[in-house]
């Protein structure tokens, strides 16, 4: 027989859907990815191999990669220059996606008023306002941006550095 939507959550003692679940869990590995770029950003820029990179970058929080990433631009491109601005711009829409992560990774979640399974009730303790209703669409538009902003700073960055993303398809299409 198969579980419902309200078994499946009941089941590990949760009041929130299925769906608002793999919402959750979908902004923490989007930020675990995003993070997982930065350190092979940083990794081609200081022109480490794989392992020696990794090893590097492994105990670095999101920010201690962001800054590292930042600094090492900074000596490639004038801090003037659009396409600092440019990155600037994208570093600051993934801090935005950070904060969104932390806010919804941080929350104790249960069901929305209506038991609407597309969204859930987030619970922000020591706020005016504990309260707070979150929708699966507000979550989806997080992690579209959150994806797209991560490829394009990965995208512009390579190029700067002359290390372009490989293209998939025929040749000199």
């Amino acid at each position: 027989m198969m579980r419902t939507d309200r078994e499946f959550a009941l089941e590990y003692g949760l009041t929130v859907s299925q769906k608002m679940l793999f919402a959750i869990g979908a902004t923490v590995v989007r930020q675990a990815s995003i993070e997982q770029s930065l350190a092979h950003l940083i990794i081609l820029m200081l022109r480490l191999d794989s392992d020696a990179g990794f090893a590097l970058t492994v105990g670095m929080s999101y920010r201690v990669l962001l800054s590292t990433l930042d600094s090492l631009l900074l000596m490639r491109i004038d801090r003037q220059s659009p396409e600092y601005k440019k990155i600037r711009e994208l570093m600051g829409a993934l801090n935005s996606f950070e904060q969104f992560r932390d806010q919804i990774a941080h929350s104790m979640w249960g069901h929305a008023h209506d038991f609407n399974p597309g969204a859930g009730t987030r619970v922000r303790f020591g706020k005016s306002v504990p309260f707070e209703q979150a929708s699966l669409h507000q979550i989806q538009k997080e992690l579209s941006v959150a994806a797209d902003t991560s490829s394009k700073l990965t995208i512009f960055v390579r190029k700067l550095i002359g290390n372009p993303v490989p293209t998939i398809g025929p040749k000199g299409a």
